[in-house]
């Protein structure tokens, strides 16, 4: 069933990609597979700071998957690796602000624009994005029973996972903006319901 599910996942996110970027120009795309690296770059830097070794990175639409094998740090070490890959994305924004020309929407343009909102839409915490793997370690850390902890963090998750398709849903309704965010909250609530 986790197999299963895990196809699925990866499925719906592969259709968010190719619907994402098949009709964008080769700028958009080039600063957005640079803004995704970059994220992912802040993730396996913090990772090594903390002494966590890592084993194999698996590259996903948007993202990756990065595999280390056992936990090897502290909750505090494992929230400010999460939250690497955000500072990471708004970091590079932050530099290619300055070369940014939005009326000719160039290369640091993009890049700038995707990098942000790559960073900030990472810090939610939804299914499998940073904001609820720091808000998990966050409430590991704090909480002396890691059931409750574990049962916080996903009733938050589920909370975001329910808004996150109720806006998708009035956005289709609404204004006719279907595939994009719905797409997302399916993968959302995939992840939510089939771990």
């Amino acid at each position: 069933m986790k197999r299963a599910a895990a196809v699925l996942c990866a499925a719906v996110l592969c259709a968010f990609g190719v619907l994402c970027i098949k009709n964008e120009p080769p700028r958009v795309v080039f600063s957005l597979v640079l803004a995704v690296l970059l994220h992912e770059a802040g993730h396996i830097c913090a990772l090594k700071l903390a002494g966590v070794g890592v084993r194999r990175v698996v590259p996903l639409p948007f993202g990756a998957l990065i595999d280390t094998g056992d936990r090897l740090c502290g909750y505090l070490a494992e929230c400010g690796i999460y939250m690497a890959g955000p500072g990471a994305s708004f970091l590079g924004a932050a530099l290619a602000v300055r070369g940014a020309d939005a009326a000719e929407m160039n290369l640091q343009f993009c890049f700038c624009v995707l990098s942000l909102g790559l960073g900030c839409f990472n810090l939610l915490p939804l299914p499998g994005l940073d904001g609820a793997g720091a808000l998990r370690a966050v409430l590991l850390h704090c909480l002396a029973d890691m059931n409750a902890a574990e049962r916080a963090a996903r009733a938050v998750q589920a909370v975001f996972t329910v808004l996150f398709w109720l806006a998708s849903c009035s956005l289709w309704l609404i204004y006719g903006i279907a595939s994009y965010p719905l797409l997302l909250s399916v993968f959302f609530l995939l992840r939510l319901f089939c771990g």
